[in-house]
């Protein structure tokens, strides 16, 4: 949104954040399905778009990998799972998995993923206290490509 701060925060370490205010960005910086370099990057082509626990209520984040190669080269991941008890704990997982793969990654948010597997039904909501509110239309989008015979991908912005 027009004149709206954003805070970037990256994890330190297991589960320690580092916050830093960024610059106000013009509308045309955010980053949207539109505006994304996908790549025919080997490197950025072996991650896979979506891991998602299979049923169930849990926290995820978004993630920007970003080609070391090229900074302008990137794709956005989702990543969701039971196990984790903050949203950080599973961006700390993931930045470790992409930093051997020589990756660099950037977390854009976060929240919470309602799978229904048997009715073929996922909801996206809420956000992540330490990294803020994921684009869920972003989500949504992957999570369509992911599960293209489910009958219901939505998100809201409302909840925790």
């Amino acid at each position: 949104m027009e004149g709206e701060e954003r805070i970037e925060c990256s994890a330190v370490g297991r589960g320690k954040l580092r916050r830093a205010w960024s610059q106000r960005f013009p509308q045309s910086l955010r980053i949207s399905s539109a505006n994304m370099a996908e790549s025919n990057s080997p490197g950025l082509s072996s991650v896979p778009d979506v891991e998602i626990d299979a049923n169930g209520l849990f926290k995820y984040v978004l993630i920007k990998v970003i080609d070391p190669s090229n900074e302008n080269t990137y794709k956005c991941i989702v990543r969701g799972f039971d196990w984790a008890n903050y949203h950080a704990d599973i961006y700390d997982k993931i930045e470790e998995e992409i930093g051997e793969m020589r990756m660099k990654t950037e977390c854009l948010g976060g929240g919470r993923i309602q799978h229904d597997r048997l009715a073929k039904k996922i909801l996206v909501y809420g956000y992540s206290v330490g990294f803020g509110r994921a684009d869920h239309s972003i989500t949504v989008e992957k999570l369509k490509t992911a599960y293209p015979d489910y009958e219901s991908i939505t998100f809201s912005n409302d909840g925790y």
